[in-house]
Order: structure tokens, then C-alpha cells, then sequence
């Protein structure tokens, strides 16, 4: 039976999220919802009405919803707080269109919310906060301050996930700091890498950050080892076991041109310097060198012509 409501719900999304961006809502419904958030009791009401709000894109619009979201009596009127199994089903609905629709709007309701102690108490509230948040490109420096801020939470794993699917310089950045921080363990920042980077071994971001990665004097060899792994050598069956939905990595045939020439100029230079890397994953990485899109194909240190 929750499983049909949550169904329901997600249907509604979708519909709604569809009429909000063809702008059919307009000024007009637009105040009408926010009244309706101001004093609805009908939970499929109100939610219909948070929905349209989270995915307007209205600053002012969303800035309102932000106070009311931040108040527990809100969330009480949304949601059937006293019931673990029912207390997100509606908020979980409102942050999906707020991820579907980013904006510095977006940005600003999601950090006022993560101040907020009476919303920020709950683990799973915050995670999707932070989950909203990783979807506004580029990100700002008050947002990667709350990612770093919230890794010391429990949400190091999930950080690195969000951050490498943000993607932008400053998620980036802090994505490499987090693999370089050696309080944490070489198997847990292995781990993470193999849910971060898995997905986005083709993007230019996640070559440019395991070849910056790779060059530190300090990083420890089975870490840039994992690294390496993760953008040349799908081992999914050893990494994920029988889990139903793994991490997927794409094909380098289907990369952008320049991050297959980079990713080449990576595999030359591993190959060079690390050469008791098991064959394995040095043919990986041989076989992204030769489908490079360069006119003359560098030779593979250790192979003849």
C-alpha cells in the first residue's frame, strides 16, 4: 500500500512538474499556491501546491516555501510526521522538483534549511538538502562549505557521489580533497571512488581529478591504483557483488573527443610510472590509448610497434 501512495505521488510529480514548466501556473496560481501552503490541511492539496512552488523557479516563491518548510508544524501538514514510513513521502517529492529545477534560489532555500536546527535535526532531511544543493552548477563556496562541513556527519560517501555528479570546479575541488584526506581510510576512499567515479569515468572532470590525484608524491599507491581502476577497469561483479543496481560506467567510444585524448595522456603517463600494475588493467588502459581521437597514436611504454 505504500509502495501504490508513493507511486501516486510520483505520478502527481511528474505531471505537475510538467504543467509548472510549460508555465500554465502563472502569477496568478502561483499565488494561489502560496496560500494554499499558508493554511492547506489536505496533504494531496498542499503537496500539489509545494510542488508547483519548488519547480517555478520564482526566487520569491521559493524563498516562502523555504520558511514554511523550515517550520515543524509545515512539515506536520505535508507529511504524517508520527509515521516513520510516511513522514518524507510528500518532502521527498518537493526536493525532487527543487533538484529538477536548480537556481541560486534553490541554493539559497537549501542552505537557510541546513541552518535551521529544527529542520536540520533529521539525517534524512538533511540528505536531501544536500542532494538539491549538488544539483545547482557551479557550485558556490557556501555550498561546498556544507558538503565538507556535513562529510564529519555521515554523508562522506554520499558527498563524493553528489560532488562528482555536480561536476564543477569547486565540487571538484573539494572531491579531491576529501580522496587525499588521510584520516580517512585507503579502503573507504577506494569505495567511494568506485560509486563516484564509476558513472562519470568519461567526463572530463573525473580525468582531469584522478590525473591531479595520481601526481601527488603522497597519495598512497593502492589508492592511485583504485583511481585508475575506476576511469580504465570495470570490475563490477568484484566491486558491487549481486547489488541490482550498480554503479554503471560508460563507454569510452562514447566520450567527448578531448576527454578521451586526456584520459590517453593520463594512461601514457600511469603506464610510464607505475609498472607493476597487474596486466589487467594496464591492457584497459592501452586499449583507451589506442581509440584516442589524435591524428598519431603516442607508442605504449613496454610494447613494441
Amino acid at each position: 500500500m505504500i509502495r501504490g501512495r508513493r507511486g501516486f505521488y510520483a505520478l502527481l510529480a511528474g505531471t505537475l512538474l510538467a504543467c509548472a514548466g510549460a508555465g500554465e501556473a502563472g502569477n496568478s496560481g502561483r499565488k494561489t499556491d502560496l496560500r494554499t501552503l499558508e493554511s492547506a490541511d489536505n496533504r494531496d492539496v498542499l503537496a500539489a501546491a509545494a510542488i508547483r512552488v519548488a519547480a517555478s523557479g520564482d526566487a520569491a516563491a521559493l524563498g516562502r516555501l523555504g520558511r514554511l518548510v523550515a517550520e515543524p508544524a509545515f512539515l506536520a501538514r505535508l507529511d504524517d510526521t508520527t509515521n516513520p514510513q510516511l513522514a518524507y513521502s510528500n518532502l521527498n517529492l518537493v526536493f525532487a522538483a527543487l533538484a529538477k529545477n536548480p537556481s541560486t534560489a534553490t541554493e539559497s532555500l537549501c542552505l537557510r534549511l541546513a541552518a535551521t536546527p529544527a529542520f536540520d535535526v533529521n539525517s534524512d532531511r538533511s540528505g536531501l538538502v544536500l542532494e538539491a544543493l549538488a544539483a545547482v552548477r557551479p557550485m558556490s563556496a557556501a555550498g561546498a562549505e556544507l558538503f565538507s562541513r556535513t562529510n564529519a556527519d555521515g554523508y562522506y560517501g554520499r558527498n563524493g557521489q553528489l560532488l562528482a555528479a555536480n561536476g564543477s570546479a569547486r565540487a571538484i575541488g573539494l572531491l579531491e580533497a576529501m580522496f587525499a584526506d588521510r584520516s580517512r581510510t585507503v579502503a573507504d576512499r577506494i569505495d567511494m571512488s568506485r560509486e563516484a567515479l564509476v558513472p562519470y569515468r568519461t567526463s572530463l572532470h573525473s580525468v582531469r581529478l584522478v590525473d591531479s590525484l595520481t601526481r601527488r608524491p603522497d597519495l598512497e599507491p593502492e589508492l592511485a591504483r583504485g583511481l585508475a581502476e575506476c576511469l580504465f577497469e570495470y570490475r563490477p561483479d568484484e566491486w558491487y557483488g549481486k547489488r541490482r543496481r550498480p554503479p554503471q560506467a560508460p563507454s569510452w567510444s562514447a566520450a567527448a573527443p578531448q576527454a578521451r585524448r586526456e584520459a590517453a595522456a593520463l594512461g601514457l603517463r600511469l603506464l610510464e610510472t607505475r609498472r607493476d600494475w597487474p596486466a589487467t588493467l594496464r591492457a584497459g588502459i592501452e586499449s583507451v590509448i589506442r581509440s584516442a581521437p589524435v591524428p598519431d597514436t603516442p607508442d605504449i611504454p613496454g610494447r613494441s610497434p
